[in-house]
Parts: C-alpha cells; sequence; structure tokens
C-alpha cells in the first residue's frame, strides 16, 4: 500500500517545500498538476520547477494541462454584465474542475489499495494522527484550521475541510472527492444510498492541517484577485494594492466564510473578520520546519530564481559630474513601463513624460547637499520608477 498526496498548482513554491517536509515520512509520491491558463482564461507560464526540491525529485510527478475544457461558454456576444459576471464564474469553475481531474492521467500504476489525497496547493495535510494501513473507512475528510496573508494569522473559530482522501478503488474522480460532504451521516440516512456527496463511512481527522491561503504580497494577492473565479466581484469593489495593505496591516479579511451557498454576494463580502495570531507549535507545526524552509528560501530565491520580475522598466540616461569629482549628476526621460504579465507585456507600453534628475555623492559630502541643491529651480523630492511603473500598469487592471 503507498500513498499518493495530489495537488493543483499555481506559483506557490515555498509552501509546497513546506509541504514536502511535513508529509516526507507519510507520502510515497507527490503528484502535481499545473495549468497553462488561470482561472480567468487567460495564459501563463508553467512555473513548478521539481529541480528546486532535489532531495524530492524523484518522488515529484508533474503534470502539465496545456488545453481548456471544451464546454467553455463564450461571452462574447452577450453585453449583459450580470449575464456574463455569472458564466465567468462557471467557466472559472470548469477551468479548476478540468485541472483537477487531470491529475487522474498521473494514476496508472497506482493499485486500488492505494490511497489518494487530494488538496489545493495551499492546503496541508495533517497525517499524524491517521494510519492507513489500518483504516477501514471508506472516506477520510481533514478537519483544518484557516490562515491568512502570514503563517501565524488566523481565520477565527472556522473548520476548513480542504484536504480530503480514498482508496483508489473508490475513487471516481477528483472533483468528486473534493465535493464530499463535510459530515458523516447517519445510517438511517437512507439518501446518502443516492447520493455522490452523503457518506455514511466515513472517517474526520481532527487536528488535519492547515490551508494557507493568500500567502502572498499585495502585488501577487492582487492579480490573483484578478484572475481567480470571483474577480468580477473582486473589480465590483474597486480594490486595488493600497487597500489590500491596509487589509494585511490590520489583519482582518472581507470574505465570510461561514456564509452557505445561497448568500448573496453582499453577504459574502461585505465583512470585516479580523484574524488572530497564534503559535503555530500548539497548532500540530514545528516551528523547525518552516525556519528551516523560510532560511532555506531566501538564499534559493536568487540561486534558482524564485524571485521574479514585477515590472519591465526602459529610460534614457545622461550622465554628469563635478569639477571636483564628489557629485555625479544623472537625468532620466523616456521612460517605458511594461507589466511582466502575458497578456500585457506584447501589447501594452505605458509611457511617463517625467525628467528624473538624481544626485548621487559619498556620505562624507552630505554636509554640502544642501548649499548644492539651492542652486536648482524645484522641489527635491523622493522618486522611485517602480512605483511608478506599478502604479501606471494596476491602472489598466481590467486589461490583466
Amino acid at each position: 500500500m503507498k500513498v499518493f498526496d495530489c495537488i493543483t498548482y499555481f506559483n506557490e513554491p515555498m509552501l509546497f517545500e513546506v509541504r514536502l517536509n511535513i508529509l516526507d515520512k507519510y507520502v510515497d509520491e507527490f503528484i502535481v498538476a499545473e495549468a497553462n491558463f488561470t482561472h480567468s482564461g487567460y495564459r501563463k507560464k508553467i512555473n513548478f520547477n521539481k529541480d528546486l526540491y532535489p532531495k524530492f525529485k524523484n518522488r515529484i510527478k508533474h503534470l502539465i494541462i496545456d488545453n481548456e475544457p471544451n464546454n467553455i461558454v463564450s461571452t462574447e456576444k452577450n453585453e449583459n454584465e450580470n449575464f456574463n459576471k455569472s458564466i465567468y464564474r462557471l467557466n472559472a469553475a470548469k477551468r479548476i474542475e478540468f485541472q483537477r481531474n487531470a491529475l487522474s492521467k498521473a494514476f496508472k500504476g497506482v493499485n486500488q489499495d492505494d490511497w489518494i489525497i487530494y488538496s489545493d496547493s495551499d492546503e496541508i495535510p495533517n497525517l499524524e494522527n491517521i494510519n492507513f494501513s489500518q483504516n477501514k473507512s471508506k472516506i477520510i475528510l481533514f478537519k483544518q484550521n484557516l490562515y491568512y496573508y502570514k503563517l501565524n494569522l488566523a481565520y477565527p473559530k472556522l473548520d476548513w475541510y480542504g484536504s480530503k482522501s480514498c482508496k483508489k478503488k473508490y475513487l471516481k474522480n477528483i472533483s468528486w472527492l473534493r465535493n464530499i460532504k463535510t459530515k458523516k451521516y447517519h445510517y438511517f440516512r437512507f439518501d446518502t444510498l443516492l447520493s455522490n456527496t452523503k457518506y455514511i463511512n466515513l472517517k474526520i481527522i481532527e487536528n488535519g492541517g492547515w490551508h494557507f491561503t493568500n500567502l502572498k504580497t499585495p502585488e501577487e494577492l492582487y492579480r490573483k484577485y484578478l484572475n481567480d473565479e470571483m474577480h468580477s466581484e473582486f473589480e465590483s469593489k474597486k480594490m486595488n494594492i493600497e487597500e489590500i495593505k491596509k487589509k494585511i496591516s490590520k489583519k482582518y479579511v472581507n470574505y465570510n466564510h461561514f456564509a452557505d451557498s445561497k448568500s448573496s454576494i453582499e453577504q459574502k463580502y461585505d465583512n470585516q473578520f479580523t484574524l488572530e495570531k497564534v503559535n503555530l507549535e500548539s497548532r500540530g507545526m514545528t516551528s523547525s520546519i518552516i525556519s528551516q524552509v523560510l532560511k532555506k528560501n531566501k538564499l534559493n530565491a536568487i540561486k534558482s530564481k524564485i524571485l521574479l520580475p514585477t515590472l519591465y522598466n526602459s529610460y534614457s540616461r545622461r550622465y554628469f559630474i563635478s569639477a571636483d569629482s564628489n557629485f555625479r549628476i544623472t537625468i532620466d526621460q523616456d521612460q517605458i513601463f511594461r507589466s511582466t504579465n502575458h497578456n500585457l507585456s506584447n501589447s501594452y507600453k505605458f509611457k511617463s513624460d517625467a525628467l528624473i534628475m538624481e544626485i548621487k555623492y559619498h556620505r562624507s559630502q552630505d554636509h554640502l547637499i544642501d548649499g548644492l541643491t539651492q542652486h536648482f529651480p524645484f522641489r527635491v523630492s523622493k522618486n522611485s520608477k517602480y512605483v511608478n511603473g506599478i502604479k501606471m500598469i494596476y491602472r489598466f487592471q481590467k486589461c490583466w
């Protein structure tokens, strides 16, 4: 009997390494499915690279999904905005389901009594409390804690059932496993005989793991929100990077995870839930694993190029130097910014008419700088080409 850990992947290299180290002694093989399109249908590059994890490389199988599902509904000829929003969500759900079910392509050679675990990439099951070889239940659900923005910010009083597992012989498809009701039904419930989501022979694992959602920078979150299945709601709120930064700083989220499927969009999104700072060790995760991975990733971010560009910036520059060589001046103009987003970078150039003059000198000359700048006919201020470029690009958020 073997255990296979299966996920769908977008771009979470550090969290995937945390996953590998936590599940190392329990899992025989890790299966990763990655699509070259986002939930919104935009093309994306393939991000996963198992060479980043040499210790686990021979136990990782990477599937690339390079085609969309055939049942995507077109919105080109429909001008009804509300109808199109519904279709966008429907199409996103189809893409998510398609990517999940593609994992079955890696199940050739998997024995009928082997266990399949499915999680989204930010959900990590805790396997310390389950012995698969002795388990008699048909289905296993992992009751997990939910964390936002950082590893130690928990969404209060919420049980998250993300990771789920069953034997290969019971598996209909991954979407079926994902959609199983998070409740063990009594034997007298005859509706379970006809249901694909309600089960009696089911085991719930307490302290079953961790769901680390939105462990990204504000800029990364902005791009994620614009590309996920609820991007139309995000756009309607006119959310920007600064608003996202405020939410993280104040430790709150807008989404109501307690709302049911019948709740309105307003009931789901017009909320403020304050996150709680917690100790991960008290919730079953050793700090040594986290610290080792974080320390390693600070180094590997450069070595393995996990640090990726967020902006392309070009400009022309003129150089000047003082007679005593103590001061240098550069003048930059004709600035052009391009997004690293695949859908924008080849089509849109954002030009700035600003002219930027910078003074460069050794700190030993600091006492002279005030007298020097008094001769300039303009105010001295701080300026960042990167910030200017990011602001210009994100004003065009509907292009993403």
